[in-house]
């Protein structure tokens, strides 16, 4: 039986970049040859590239012993290779020097081993094997530096989903927008010093982002704990499960940003009513009060636990894990307001921030509308803003009335009336009524209350 990992064809070396030839290079690492099966590409050559990449640019331009990158490289495959029991960081390490761009060093003096013709991990470790790109490539590198974002561009683009290539740029400490590393973490206090430039205020409309020091916040419900009472692994848990959510709201703030960016290529931007929901709803406490390694557990009403998922941390947010943050960070989310997702009549549950821009269409700039409206606003707003009527008949069949208001009437007036007066709300037998500026709503899942209050 053929392993996966391994190279099984005769070690034949690809023909190899010349030294007076600089742009051999990149087709040398086109010509990969990986091991493929299935319609599955073997991933192991392209990652071990990149990573040698990564340590290029960090500074770590000498050979690599194989005992420092085995670790490494196997988290790699791990992360974003095929599923599998095990796998083999050797194999990648001593093959790719048959593609004429890797040099390993020792090369020979191993024993043999019956059905194998490379050596073990044990044998490069103790060997103390060392692996490089060879002379040529090394010295192409250091006459044109871009070489490497070309190749590390090329490489994602051939072997791997897109989705996945801001995650292993960031894994490697690559950046293919520059020849240097990339940045990894935020400073802190840097972070403190824009919120004190900005006076603690949205740069863009103004509204504060720090509540009044006497502000009474609704109660925290009694089942989550406070940070402080946390133990030690429990902390650890859950700063990961937010530091993952955050590299989520990274991420799609980037995506937003290209199709914006897309809009304005086209010349469009400022005639294009863009309406950004700042989510679906609030915040999810599915996960339970540790959070979960994979949702569906919860849709199958199988519990996880701490220990279980503390095991596979370090794959939270990748490719193999369909995670969710404990209760704690969604409660933490919805504050000011006591309840999360599928608590309908609590605005933790339901509300969302809303940004609308067209310029052509909108005199006022950056500024802030609190008028109540509903998701069911969005339809008759963009039919407002296009001239179009209600559809009453589509295809021959007859539509029911639109149940909702155009936001329209609230783009140059600040203070215009609510036009959306009434709103009814319920999941899970969670209701609540809005009207003229009061809710009355109760949480059944909670045991019944029955909660009013004037906004």
């Amino acid at each position: 039986m053929v392993e996966w990992d391994a190279d099984p064809r005769p070690p034949t070396r690809r023909p190899t970049p010349t030294a007076n030839d600089p742009t051999s290079v990149p087709p040398a690492f086109a010509r990969l040859r990986v091991w493929e099966r299935e319609g599955e590409r073997a991933p192991h050559k392209p990652l071990l590239v990149l990573l040698a990449l990564g340590r290029w640019v960090s500074g770590e331009q000498g050979p690599l012993r194989y005992s420092d990158v085995e670790d490494p490289l196997r988290n790699l495959l791990t992360e974003f290779g095929p599923p599998r029991r095990s796998h083999h960081p050797e194999f990648p390490f001593w093959y790719l020097k048959n593609d004429g761009v890797w040099v390993v060093s020792p090369e020979a003096g191993y024993p043999p081993r019956k059905g194998h013709s490379s050596p073990s991990a044990r044998q490069l470790r103790e060997a103390h094997a060392a692996g490089q790109f060879t002379p040529t490539v090394r010295l192409a590198f250091e006459k044109n530096p871009a070489l490497i974002s070309t190749i590390a561009r090329q490489l994602l683009d051939a072997h791997f989903p897109a989705t996945t290539h801001e995650d292993i740029l960031a894994a490697v400490g690559l950046d293919t927008d520059s020849p240097f590393p990339a940045k990894v973490g935020r400073d802190r206090a840097f972070r403190e010093a824009v919120l004190v430039a900005y006076g603690y205020a949205c740069a863009v409309c103004g509204a504060g982002v720090r509540l009044p020091e006497n502000t009474k916040l609704a109660p925290k419900p009694e089942a989550i704990k406070d940070w402080d009472k946390l133990s030690a692994d429990e902390k650890k848990l859950f700063t990961r499960q937010m530091e993952v959510f955050a590299g989520f709201g990274e991420h799609t703030d980037h995506e937003v940003g290209r199709l914006v960016g897309a809009i304005e290529e086209m010349g469009q931007l400022d005639n294009t009513l863009f309406v950004y929901i700042l989510g679906d709803n609030g915040a999810s406490a599915e996960g339970g009060m540790v959070g979960l390694f994979n949702e569906m557990n919860y849709f199958n009403q199988v519990p996880e636990e701490l220990e279980d998922i503390l095991k596979k941390i370090d794959q939270l947010g990748g490719r193999n894990a369909y995670n969710h943050y404990a209760a704690g960070w969604a409660v933490a989310g919805d504050t000011p307001f006591t309840w999360t997702k599928q608590i309908a009549s609590s605005f933790g549950g339901t509300r969302n921030g809303t940004i609308v821009h067209w310029p052509k269409g909108i005199k006022a700039k950056n500024e802030v509308r609190s008028q109540f409206h509903h998701v069911t606003d969005i339809t008759p707003t963009v039919l407002e803003a296009c001239g179009l009527p209600e559809p009453k008949e589509v295809n021959g069949f007859k539509q029911r009335p639109i149940e909702g208001v155009s936001m329209m009437y609230t783009f140059d007036d600040a203070r215009a009336k609510d036009r959306h007066t009434t709103q009814y709300f319920e999941i899970f037998c969670n209701r609540a009524i809005h009207h003229d500026g009061w809710v009355a709503g109760t949480v059944h899942t909670h045991g019944q209350r029955v909660l009013v209050l004037q906004l």
